[in-house]
């Protein structure tokens, strides 16, 4: 194990400083990522450099359709989780602190294999990139210090004391918004929704990070139109219509097996009024429609870059349509 970094001992009353829990921890006991750890007057963390599942990703796949289109990324996670979604699809990953061996992945070994492999970008993914913020800050630093780009896909729920720091290597990030309403966070989710609109207001208006949001439509639990308006009109004044939104279809798993898949009609009918609020690029993902993944041109609908599973062509001139020379938002 080694010493954590955000972490604050008051007359041996030690709270974990990196995400919006803010757990209190006993000795010999964990935090609610089951991987920050104390022993007598310090605070571990578990999981730096291991247990990794690492791989090399379309960057379509994070997702992401506006930041570095059609190139690889690495892609590497560790056990554990701040939240406990009962619909989680990585749950064997993030909902148990297993580890597979006992070996240790430096820094300087992920930079070194993303450049061996030519990859622009790593992602930090899989599970919640901020429990293992230690590591993610190390390998993104070094990252940034050899001209690679750094990706999170995150459930926002960073503490609002460390993520400056804890972020300031980060390029660009997925975020998922699971829902606007504060019982679904609470009792489906294990989290504070206020939090993470906090954090998305954050990263679009204080840094640099480019945002994009998932939004997972779960059959009962968050598929009313009335959500669907709520999380349109929130997203329109907070964080802007040029934000890209991916709206992903629900399969079973986890504890939610009773549930069917989301139809693709739900789908549509939450783009058609994310559209009404003039949201500007809207994706629906896990459907078998390639037509719904294309970017088109707000201003005229061009096709600007067509996406075939992954197999991408992409016809932008930088970040300008090339038949009206309307500006496209992203990093191109």
């Amino acid at each position: 194990m080694q010493e954590a970094k955000w972490y604050k001992n008051t007359n041996d009353i030690i709270k974990c400083n990196l995400c919006s829990h803010y757990c209190v921890i006993k000795d010999n006991s964990q935090g609610v990522c089951k991987v920050r750890y104390r022993k007598g007057d310090k605070l571990y963390t578990k999981v730096y450099g291991r247990g990794l599942s690492i791989a090399i990703d379309p960057i379509e796949k994070k997702p992401l359709y506006h930041f570095l289109p059609n190139t690889k990324i690495l892609s590497l996670g560790t056990p554990g989780c701040n939240f406990h979604c009962d619909f989680c699809q990585n749950f064997q990953l993030s909902q148990y602190a297993n580890f597979w061996d006992d070996s240790i992945i430096a820094p300087e070994q992920i930079i070194f294999y993303a450049k061996q492999q030519n990859l622009r970008s790593i992602a930090y993914t899989y599970n919640e990139p901020t429990i293992f913020g230690e590591y993610l800050y190390d390998v993104s630093k070094l990252a940034h210090t050899n001209k690679i780009k750094n990706v999170i896909v995150s459930n926002g729920y960073f503490a609002k004391e460390t993520r400056e720091e804890l972020l300031q290597f980060i390029n660009a990030a997925n975020i998922d918004l699971k829902s606007l309403d504060k019982k679904f966070y609470s009792k489906i989710v294990g989290g504070n929704l206020q939090k993470v609109l906090e954090n998305l207001i954050w990263i679009k208006r204080d840094t640099k990070i480019w945002l994009e949001i998932t939004f997972l439509i779960i059959p009962t639990l968050n598929d009313s139109l009335e959500e669907f308006k709520n999380f349109a009109s929130w997203i329109v004044d907070n964080i802007g219509p040029t934000t890209p939104i991916h709206i992903n279809a629900f399969h079973p798993d986890y504890k939610l097996n009773n549930l069917p898949h989301t139809p693709e009609y739900t789908l549509k009918q939450a783009k058609e009024i994310f559209q009404k609020y003039n949201i500007k690029y809207i994706y629906l993902g896990n459907i078998y429609s390639d037509k719904e993944k294309n970017t088109y041109c707000p201003a005229c609908n061009t096709l600007l870059i067509r996406r075939d599973f992954y197999k991408i062509e992409n016809k932008l001139s930088n970040n300008y349509c090339p038949n009206c020379n309307n500006f496209i938002d992203g990093i191109f």
